[in-house]
């Protein structure tokens, strides 16, 4: 279904795959191997894990996003939006001047990410993998740290103003770049959702466009070749990051090495199916807003008004048994001190709107969220706020299977963000009313000559 109207329904089409590769991939490859793929999780991770019930809200979720897509596409034709009206934002001096600041706020980011990424390559060059989640911290001043944080968002400004492709290319390839120090120190997720967001900027450019073509031969010929050797390399990564000795792989092995421990998810998010009785807020569950009522609650905001203490960073007792962060209680759950010690199991939001609300939520939930998936393509084109708000959600969308309900919207509690928009447009409508009051001084003398 995503395929027939690819370019149209991209963000829908990605956000099966990471479905696919997060919660569906293992349970494929060890059916093809022979293996006892329906026992692995009670086996290998928790004795209590609900495999069935895991492939039922997998079903479920599955079927919901396909009429959820299939409503939100019947909505569009009925508002007359067809493909071939691919009307987008006018280039005018207000988006000339958003283009300026936000470049601006950009530069001055990567200025202070890049010391952080070396930093972060000078600590993991004598510690390991586990020991970057637990012991580092920064030594830098906290004003780099807070540059760092607008990079994100000062880029979703910048290619909503429909940039060049040159200038696009050049800008979300420094984006690449600056998350490469976290797939050196181990992370490669950040590394995969910058790839993956500028692949989906390129399709929705060259769907919005009349004129230029932004996936042309040379783009497609450059992700036919790049994509297996990516992956292979991603795969290989997993040993390199650990000092593991690699023999006897070949290309497929690797391959199929990397999609099945990608898919441990599935393993975990079966297993917490079996413990969510065990889960500190079993009675009375908030995980689906988690992150926002912890924001409130626990943050800084929160600590403010409420007087409550903080949740604190990292792996701990009081997170793991506070809050109402699914990934931090089942971890503990399942791990117990080996949590502690800075290891853990993710979550999904499957496992947050399941715990709260069970298998009606799951489906009214994916749904809805089908609906925006195909939705959100044409609501990009309306202005230039509605395509930074789509660009932003982009990441956390992708990331949804193996993370919080709402990470497609967790931007919307971070300062960054409304502190790079706030910069951005005032800055913009600033330098347009300067704009136009030293264009109309310049008509008006001539007018006089």
């Amino acid at each position: 279904y995503a395929l027939y109207k690819f370019r149209r329904r991209v963000i829908f089409f990605f956000f099966h795959i990471t479905i696919f590769i997060f919660l569906l991939v293992r349970p494929y490859i060890d059916l093809f191997r022979g293996n006892e793929w329906f026992l692995m999780p009670m086996k290998n991770y928790y004795k209590e894990a609900d495999t069935l019930t895991g492939l039922f809200i997998l079903l479920l979720t599955l079927y919901a996003l396909w009429i959820g897509g299939i409503l939100g596409n019947q909505y569009l034709l009925r508002k007359g939006k067809s493909a071939a009206e691919n009307k987008i934002i006018p280039d005018t001096n207000v988006t000339w001047a958003l283009r300026t600041i936000s470049i601006i706020i950009y530069s001055l980011a990567l200025i202070a990410i890049f010391p952080l990424g070396a930093e972060k390559i000078a600590f993991i060059s004598n510690h390991s993998y586990v020991d970057f989640y637990v012991l580092y911290e920064s030594n830098l001043p906290y004003w780099v740290y807070a540059f760092s944080t607008f990079l994100e968002f000062s880029l979703y400004v910048y290619l909503a103003t429909l940039p060049r492709k040159r200038n696009a290319f050049i800008v979300l390839l420094l984006y690449v770049m600056a998350s490469v120090p976290d797939l050196i120190v181990g992370t490669r997720m950040q590394f995969v959702q910058s790839v993956l967001l500028s692949l989906i900027y390129y399709v929705l450019r060259d769907f919005y466009s009349n004129k230029n073509i932004w996936m042309g031969r040379f783009e497609r010929t450059c992700l036919i070749i790049c994509l297996p050797i990516g992956i292979a390399f991603l795969g290989l990564y997993n040993y390199i990051r650990e000092g593991t000795a690699i023999s006897g792989f070949s290309f497929v092995d690797i391959i199929l090495d990397f999609f099945h421990k990608q898919g441990v998810t599935f393993s975990w998010f079966c297993s917490g199916l079996g413990a969510l009785k065990y889960l500190p807020n079993a009675d009375s569950p908030n995980y689906t807003l988690g992150r926002v009522i912890d924001y409130f609650q626990y943050g800084k905001l929160g600590q403010l008004i409420t007087g409550n203490p903080g949740l604190g960073s990292g792996n701990s007792v009081i997170r793991a048994t506070q809050g109402n962060s699914m990934s931090h209680h089942i971890s503990y759950i399942l791990l117990g001190n080996r949590y502690l010690n800075g290891h853990g199991c993710g979550s999904s939001f499957l496992l947050d709107v399941f715990a709260d609300n069970g298998y009606l939520g799951v489906f009214f939930f994916c749904l809805v969220l089908g609906f925006l998936l195909v939705y959100m393509v044409e609501l990009a084109k309306h202005n230039t706020m509605c395509f930074i708000i789509v660009l932003a959600s982009i990441e956390g969308i992708l990331i949804m299977p193996r993370s919080e309900a709402i990470s497609g919207i967790q931007f919307l509690f971070r300062i960054p963000f409304w502190l790079v928009m706030f910069v951005s447009f005032t800055g913009a409508l600033l330098i347009k009313r300067k704009y136009t009051l030293y264009s109309n001084r310049n008509d008006s003398q001539i007018y006089i000559q």
